[in-house]
């Protein structure tokens, strides 16, 4: 923790409770409680507050909480971003010449497994391609086909 300014009234300062802002005066009941809770708790560190600064104290800690949660959205932002660069370059499915089997069921909305068996039907067809072993369905020609198809 390093303080912006030393002679602020929000560092606390170290008194017979432990650390505290303000003026703090704890009742005989309020002591022993915090002494329960420190004991409890061992080796937290407590902070007490005195009731004229506990509006201040509240109100800076959801500043500085407010800011470190900016920060980390930030942080996290920063790999999306590089993401969206990437998807600039992707070229959107109704234009692209060939479909994977996945990009051909999410475009055409046919399931993969009746996608697949429709090109091993269908192998010469001039809406398949092999791209290795991996078929891959040109867009247009396999539109033109479902265009004639009465069941899929």
């Amino acid at each position: 923790f390093t303080p912006i300014s030393s002679s602020s009234s929000l560092i606390p300062k170290q008194t017979d409770y432990g650390f505290a802002i303000g003026d703090v005066k704890l009742s005989d009941t309020a002591a022993d409680y915090y002494k329960t809770l420190k004991s409890k708790f061992a080796g937290m560190d407590f902070i007490v507050v005195s009731n004229d600064m506990k509006d201040t104290v509240k109100q800076n800690a959801a500043a500085s909480f407010l800011i470190e949660m900016a920060k980390k959205s930030i942080d996290q932002q920063e790999p999306t971003a590089h993401k969206a660069d990437a998807d600039k370059d992707e070229v959107p499915l109704w234009e692209k010449y060939t479909l994977t089997i996945r990009e051909a069921a999410e475009y055409f909305h046919i399931g993969e497994k009746r996608l697949r068996a429709i090109v091993e039907e269908h192998i010469d067809a001039d809406f398949v391609v092999m791209n290795g072993n991996r078929a891959m369905i040109k867009r247009k020609l396999f539109e033109r086909y479902l265009d004639d198809a009465s069941v899929v």
